[in-house]
C-alpha cells in the first residue's frame, strides 16, 4: 500500500482503498456467517468504513463523481447491514445528490 500512495495516482489508491474494504468486509461477514458477534467483527467494519473514507477522498481529489457515488452507496449499505438506519439514509441522500450532480455534468 505505500508504494501506491506514493504513486502520487488518486484513482488507483482509491481502488486499492476498495481492496482493503472488500477484504475487511469479507473477514466480517465469514465472522457474521458464523454466528460470531464479536469485537473483531466490529474492528472489520470499523477499518471497512474507515477505508471507504480514505477511496470518497481520492475520488473526490480527482472530481470522479461516479467514484464518489460508489462509495456513498457502499456507505449506505453498510451503516444498513449494521442497523444504522439513520446515516444510512444519510449516506443515500448523498449519493442521490451526487447522481444529479453526475447528470448536470454531462
Amino acid at each position: 500500500m505505500p508504494q501506491v500512495l506514493q504513486a502520487d495516482d488518486c484513482d488507483l489508491a482509491a481502488r486499492a482503498y476498495l481492496l482493503l474494504v472488500d477484504a475487511n468486509m469479507g473477514m466480517a461477514g465469514k465472522l457474521w456467517s458464523q454466528g460470531q458477534d464479536t469485537p473483531t467483527k466490529k474492528e472489520h467494519i470499523d477499518r471497512a468504513l474507515g477505508y471507504l473514507d480514505c477511496a470518497y477522498e481520492q475520488y473526490e481529489e480527482i472530481e470522479d463523481i461516479k467514484g464518489q457515488c460508489e462509495m456513498m452507496a457502499k456507505k449506505a449499505t453498510v451503516m444498513h447491514l449494521t442497523g444504522d438506519l439513520v446515516l444510512a439514509n444519510d449516506y443515500a441522500a448523498k449519493y442521490l445528490d451526487l447522481q444529479k450532480l453526475s447528470k448536470k455534468g454531462v
